[in-house]
């Protein structure tokens, strides 16, 4: 639903003229709401997580909420820092 949304917007942001404040508002927004929604979800017993998800599964959940939000973060940078010299180009 969240990506659906997301898409949904991202077709209107060309007739803005480029991704200004609101436009990163609203995406980052729904994006933290989602992470949000996530990490209030109970752990189901029934699933059988295997390798890093397992291994995450096993933190509490104050650290397992620290994780994801560092890999949030992270993810932003590693994707800022790929995307910007191609957004400049196009610019």
């Amino acid at each position: 639903m969240f990506l659906l949304a997301a898409t949904a917007y991202a077709f209107f942001v060309p007739f803005g003229g480029g991704i200004g404040l609101v436009d990163t508002i609203v995406l980052v927004g729904l994006y933290v709401l989602y992470i949000g929604i996530i990490t209030r979800g109970d752990v189901e017993e029934g699933e059988t997580h295997v390798g890093v998800p397992a291994y995450f599964q096993g933190y509490s959940k104050g650290p397992r909420i620290a994780v994801v939000l560092f890999l949030f973060a992270f993810s932003g940078l590693i994707i800022f820092e790929a995307v910007h010299p191609s957004a400049l180009g196009l610019e």
